[in-house]
């Protein structure tokens, strides 16, 4: 690939171009830093899942939306209630194309396929050893209350 070198007056040079892809800088080759978005994927899902005390089922829990936000919560919630936390595969093809085989129209957003492919795959077990799970999916609405309504929420 092309690199282009600059020089300045103060003798400093500096490297642009770089396109094709190389591990590059202005002091030569460098490490690449950690995977932020892996530190904090291991931060929120890789906790104990087995229930605390004797086990009264098994809760699925599906990964979308603001399970990302929660979902430490909700699993320390369910253990502590005596339940085994189960949590959908990664996001994946299978999971995309599960989801998608099962809603009725093509013009569905991709993240709605996605979301049903994670709700399915937990359904029917993906592999899982120990049956279906009970299905939880957090929602939580965002709408503030006109205080001027008289309609009840």
């Amino acid at each position: 690939c092309s690199v282009t070198s600059l020089s300045f007056p103060s003798g400093q040079k500096f490297y642009t171009g770089n396109r094709c892809q190389k591990i590059f800088s202005n002091s030569g080759m460098k490490k690449r830093g950690r995977n932020f978005f892996d530190i904090r994927l291991k931060a929120l899902f890789d906790r104990p899942t087995e229930p605390l005390g004797k086990c009264r089922g098994v809760i699925g829990i599906p990964q979308i939306l603001n399970t990302y936000e929660l979902y430490p919560f909700w699993c320390t919630f369910f253990r502590e209630s005596g339940f085994r936390v189960v949590l959908s595969p990664s996001s994946s093809e299978r999971v995309h194309e599960l989801g998608a085989s099962s809603v009725m129209s093509e013009n569905i957003c991709f993240p709605a396929k996605l979301a049903h492919g994670h709700i399915l795959a937990l359904a029917d077990g993906f592999g899982r050893k120990g049956g279906r799970p009970h299905l939880y999916a957090p929602y939580r609405s965002r709408k503030k209350r006109d205080p001027n309504s008289k309609q009840q929420l």
